[in-house]
């Protein structure tokens, strides 16, 4: 990974993407050391991250379990992004479907 602005705190930001991406497909999730394995990073430097995340919502850390996975807030961020984009796209399915309708009476 490339180090672009480590004082900025970039790195942090592009490292706790990367966690996230390595969850994203791990619905059991994921222990620490597998988390810093897969990601190569320190074990240590992984354990802020998650911490930090999970603070926010954004991943769920297991203490009983030492698992962590893909928190609650990127639910609710994908609930409210989705209601959006059907807010946006609703007029335009209306219509194709209006089509699609008056499509099949004609053929019948």
């Amino acid at each position: 990974m490339k180090d672009v602005d480590a004082a900025g705190g970039v790195q942090v930001i592009a490292r706790a993407a990367q966690l996230i991406r390595a969850l994203e497909a791990e619905p059991l999730g994921l222990s620490l050391a597998q988390l810093a394995d897969r990601v190569q990073l320190p074990r240590s430097t992984v354990y802020r991250i998650v911490s930090a995340l999970a603070a926010e919502g954004l991943l769920f850390n297991a203490s009983s379990t030492g698992r962590v996975w893909i928190g609650p807030e990127f639910a609710r961020i994908a609930l409210a992004r989705g209601a959006e984009l059907w807010r946006s796209a609703e007029p335009y399915m209306r219509r194709l479907a209006e089509i699609g309708r008056a499509s099949c009476r004609e053929r019948v």
